[in-house]
């Protein structure tokens, strides 16, 4: 008798609390749904344009070469003599030297000549570890970095971690042109279940006789909201998408047995409706549409099988992302 009711009452809580992450999750979609259709968005007077466009992967799930690898994102950016660093991984061991570290110096890259760092949400993977996500910060690694005094662009409040303490923070409020031919979307709400409201950018780059390359952290904003945002900022055609769809369908990268964590927590509905292979379907379509020359999906948040799926519909236009693997454009 003891036990039945103890297994009823657990069973009420299981009711009661299920019904308020529906209820949150329901409110949160509409708050994004409201924002998406109310906010202004004006297109770049005069963006300009760069002529040279590569990408090196500092920080991914898979690496070309013996390089550390983790499920986290943090690329280099060289744009013509800019340099930039989107997003700085996620230091799932919390070491020093971190993954991002070790493989710089591994590729001999000076983490010293940044000219900016771009974070593209305040999300573990992408700022450097757990703690920094609840204490919104951002860490390179969890020992000493020195890095010039550079701006990081970031769609949310955030400090600079004991550890690198010399950058100063630039909160991006709305699409920013932030160099000629270098601009940020500007904040694009997602709402996800467990983690709730958020706000991711992403990066465009207007190269020169080419068009338009979007460089993304995770898209939990989805593809259609970025697409349908930039399209607003240029008038130029999409040559390029880079980076984190969050598709990680038959499989993921963070899994607490037979759970996929990545798709429970990721998406904008409930546990049972989860992403499934419609929405990798979906996501190809709307790529598509915009008949872009490359192609590109980060494996930090999507599945082997979604990117098998990628490479067959895009075929020689695809490209995988690993650390050491350059992209030029």
């Amino acid at each position: 008798m003891i036990i039945e009711r103890i297994l009823s009452g657990l069973g009420l809580l299981t009711v009661v609390f299920t019904g308020i992450l529906w209820i949150k999750l329901v409110q949160t979609n509409q708050r994004v749904k409201k924002e998406l259709q109310q906010v202004p968005v004006n297109p770049l007077a005069r963006p300009g344009t760069i002529k040279k466009l590569t990408l090196l992967p500092l920080v991914e799930y898979y690496a070309n070469g013996p390089h550390a690898t983790e499920a986290g994102v943090s690329y280099l950016i060289q744009a013509d003599d800019t340099t930039l660093l989107l997003d700085v991984g996620a230091n799932e061991k919390k070491v020093h030297p971190s993954p991002l570290i070790s493989n710089s110096r591994a590729l001999g890259v000076n983490l010293s000549n940044l000219d900016g760092i771009v974070i593209s949400h305040i999300h573990r993977d992408h700022v450097g570890g757990i703690r920094e996500e609840k204490q919104k910060e951002f860490s390179l690694s969890q020992g000493m970095v020195n890095l010039p005094k550079i701006p990081v662009w970031a769609p949310e409040a955030l400090s600079c971690s004991r550890h690198n303490p010399d950058p100063f923070f630039q909160l991006v409020t709305g699409p920013t042109l932030i160099r000629k031919g270098i601009a940020l979307t500007g904040p694009l709400p997602a709402s996800l279940f467990l983690l709730g409201y958020t706000r991711e950018q992403a990066l465009v780059f207007n190269v020169e006789k080419k068009g338009l390359v979007i460089v993304i952290g995770c898209g939990h904003p989805t593809i259609q909201v970025i697409l349908d945002r930039v399209k607003k900022l240029f008038d130029e055609p999409i040559y390029g998408i880079i980076g984190g769809l969050h598709l990680p369908v038959k499989g993921g990268r963070m899994n607490l047995g037979p759970l996929n964590l990545q798709n429970i927590v990721g998406s904008n509905r409930m546990p049972w409706n989860y992403l499934n292979k419609k929405d990798v379907v979906e996501t190809i379509r709307v790529i598509k549409k915009e008949s872009p020359k490359l192609v590109a999906l980060s494996p930090h948040d999507s599945s082997d099988w979604a990117m098998d799926q990628f490479q067959q519909a895009f075929g020689n236009r695809y490209r995988a992302i690993e650390v050491g693997a350059f992209l030029e454009i």
